[in-house]
This record gives C-alpha cells, structure tokens and sequence, in this order.
C-alpha cells in the first residue's frame, strides 16, 4: 500500500471514530430529551385531568342548585345546534 493511501485509510477510521461519537452523543441528547418531553407530558396530562374534573364538579354543583335554568339552557341549547344544522332547505 502507499503512503497516500495508507494516510487515507488512517482519516478516515480516525473520522469514523470521530462520527461514531457524535452520534453516540446525538443520541444520548435525543433519549434525553425524549425522557423530559414523557415526565413533562405526564405532568401536564395529570393538570388537564384535575382541571376537568373540577369543571365537572362545578357543572354538577350548578345543576343541582339550579335544575330549571339548567334544563331551560339545555333545551335552548339543543334549539340553536338543530337549527345550525338543520340547514337551508328552501
């Protein structure tokens, strides 16, 4: 073999070395950053789920303070969405 040659086959193991290791460490960032983005999403999952179920609470406690109004607004309420969907039909 040459002596170019050799100094070819030397950069590039030295390179392939060098590669191996930014990907090891590009992929240790992205496992990193895939942990952090699960705990965040399981946080955020854990405050919309509270949030929901004071807001059930609520609707449940207004209900039953005020069963009429309730069943009033419910009834005006299923008005509006069938005449929105009803459509023009002329």
């Amino acid at each position: 073999m040459t002596t170019t040659a050799q100094n070819m086959d030397t950069r590039k193991a030295s390179s392939d070395g060098k590669d191996t290791g930014r990907l090891e460490a590009v992929s240790d960032k992205a496992r990193e950053t895939a942990e952090d983005l699960a705990v965040h999403s399981r946080v955020v999952m854990a405050e919309a789920e509270d949030a929901v179920r004071a807001a059930h609470t609520n609707v449940t406690d207004v209900i039953k303070r005020n069963p009429t109004t309730a069943l009033v607004g419910a009834v005006g309420l299923g008005v509006l969405l069938g005449l929105a969907l009803r459509g023009k039909s002329n």
